[in-house]
């Protein structure tokens, strides 16, 4: 899935920053795949910060970002690759971003624009967000689903992957105002069938998974090891590979 014409980091901010202006512009004549999303609030700097926003008839408080910009990313896109940007993953709004150069704004990409991000993860960011931290644009399989999936496992036979969903909740720090609520990140975990590439199958529940693939014994022992989760899956999917 991944394109293999490689520009440099100043080429690609400066492809960037020039879609800024040229919706100024209203005759640029820029491809359609040189086009990068302006965002709806080019605030730099408080886009990175806990802060109060409106979602529906709620104010929320936080955020929503899965990656916040310290992390360096490389990013494989419809104009080619680049190395080591500082990049933006908002699991409410599923966008990705890329910050420029003084991290005084931000420039969303598009989803039908990126292929898929790997993450150099600091210590501070594996408590949210488990490596190998690489990330597809689930679209580019289905295209219904408008959201970027992390790979947990990169098999022959099955992928693992996982979806940072948000959901809101009553705002702790006051409950007595209940309009006030504050995102949760939540996880959902898909696989795929490497074999026929044809759709992300939702893990709802360990049973299904020990219906569905009952005739493996390994894989069924990983499931009934005491882990959490996301660990058990991984382990699950490792030995359905070999």
């Amino acid at each position: 899935m991944m394109t293999t014409g490689k520009f440099s980091r100043a080429s690609f901010i400066a492809l960037a920053i020039l879609s800024i202006f040229s919706s100024l512009v209203a005759d640029a004549q820029l491809p359609a795949s040189m086009t990068f999303i302006n965002s709806s609030a080019l605030q730099g700097a408080n886009r990175m910060n806990d802060e109060f926003v409106n979602v529906g008839a709620f104010k929320v408080k936080g955020n929503s970002y899965v990656l916040k910009g310290a992390n360096k990313s490389d990013i494989y896109t419809n104009l080619g690759f680049a190395a080591d940007m500082p990049l933006v993953y908002d699991a409410n709004t599923q966008t990705v971003s890329v910050l420029q150069e003084d991290h005084s704004k931000v420039v969303d990409i598009k989803l039908d624009q990126l292929d898929s991000f790997s993450v150099k993860l600091t210590n501070d960011d594996i408590a949210v967000v488990s490596a190998p931290a690489f990330f597809v644009n689930a679209s580019r399989y289905e295209p219904s689903k408008k959201y970027y999936l992390q790979r947990l496992t990169n098999g022959s036979k099955f992928n693992l992957y996982k979806l940072y969903k948000t959901e809101l909740r009553p705002a702790a720090l006051d409950l007595a105002q209940t309009s006030l609520r504050e995102f949760e990140i939540t996880p959902e975990y898909y696989y795929m069938d490497m074999s026929t590439r044809k759709e992300f199958v939702r893990i709802r529940k360990e049973g299904t998974l020990k219906k569905d693939f009952k005739d493996n014994a390994a894989a069924l022992q990983a499931l009934s090891v005491d882990a959490k989760t996301e660990l058990k899956y991984v382990r699950f999917f490792d030995a359905l590979n070999k």
